[in-house]
């Protein structure tokens, strides 16, 4: 039963990885961007997940305040960002991850697209390294099945949304789905998105 359940696995694997992907670059400006050293390199364990929220999405959660404190962001942003884009990975199960994910264009936890992971990749080109990306399938691999990376990446991206004057919670939250020149559009203190984040970083507040 494991020799067919890791063999149909690597299947889904491999569909995944052999569908085209068009990684562009943004029009970010890098000049300003200070370095980020710090990272965060184990891998969070999953336990099967129930009807409550479970362990692993604690454990999930957990690594996203972690990176919160890492880059600098006002508390619960990242928090918040999981549990809106995926409940903190609850709506992933191991077995299927990869085979509902295949025709994405946003991946893991975070939801992160593969051009905002190359944007961050070609200003912290120290990341590729440190997780082995050489080419756009790695990239894609390691946001469908390292949250560590998925994460990391997402960390990094708001931290360039706050090289564009974004600040708070709300407005961190509002350029994460809309983009930096998008989210000069809407009231991050009344969009929906932003304001949905805000009250899952005070909800979240308990499981602390």
């Amino acid at each position: 039963m494991a020799t067919k359940s890791n063999f149909l696995n690597s299947i889904f694997l491999i569909v995944a990885l052999s569908i085209p992907l068009s990684l562009g670059t943004s029009n970010i400006n890098y000049t300003h961007y200070d370095s980020q050293e710090d990272h965060v390199d184990q891998q969070p364990k999953r336990p099967k997940i129930t009807k409550s929220i479970s362990q692993y999405q604690k454990n999930l959660l957990a690594l996203a305040k972690k990176l919160n404190i890492v880059n600098d962001l006002p508390p619960g942003t990242m928090q918040g960002i999981i549990w809106q884009e995926s409940k903190a990975g609850g709506h992933f199960k191991d077995v299927d991850k990869v085979e509902t994910q295949r025709h994405a264009i946003f991946f893991g936890a975070a939801q992160v697209s593969l051009v905002a992971a190359q944007d961050v990749l070609n200003r912290w080109p120290q990341l590729r390294e440190q997780f082995n990306i050489s080419s756009k399938y790695d990239i894609k691999e390691q946001l469908i099945l390292n949250d560590v990376f998925n994460l990391t990446i997402a960390g990094k991206y708001l931290t360039l949304m706050k090289s564009y004057g974004f600040s708070t919670l709300n407005e961190l939250a509002l350029a994460y789905n809309r983009g930096p020149e998008g989210a000069k559009r809407y009231d991050p203190e009344t969009h929906p998105y932003a304001t949905s984040v805000a009250n899952h970083a005070e909800f979240l507040k308990q499981i602390d």
